[in-house]
C-alpha cells in the first residue's frame, strides 16, 4: 500500500512540474485515500489549489497537513 501512495505522489509530482494541476490534484487525493498520514501529499494538494486560486480548498489542506504532522516544515 505504502508503495502504491509513493507512486501516485511522485505522480502528482510529476504533473504539478508540468504544470498540469487538475491531474496533480487527482493524484494527491489518491495519495492521500490511500495513505491519509501523509503531510506531504496534504500539503501538496494546497498548493494544487492555491495555483487554481481555490484558496478555501487550500487553507484546509495546509491545515490537514499541519494536523498530521505538527513539525511539517512547509506549512510554517
Amino acid at each position: 500500500i505504502i508503495v502504491l501512495a509513493k507512486a501516485h505522489y511522485s505522480l502528482g509530482n510529476t504533473y504539478g512540474a508540468l504544470g498540469k494541476h487538475l491531474d496533480k490534484i487527482r493524484e494527491y487525493r489518491e495519495t492521500i485515500r490511500i495513505q491519509p498520514s501523509l503531510a506531504g501529499a496534504h500539503f501538496k494538494l494546497g498548493v494544487a489549489h492555491a495555483a487554481l486560486e481555490r484558496h478555501q480548498e487550500a487553507g484546509e489542506h495546509y491545515k490537514q497537513a499541519l494536523k498530521v504532522d505538527p513539525g511539517y516544515p512547509l506549512t510554517h
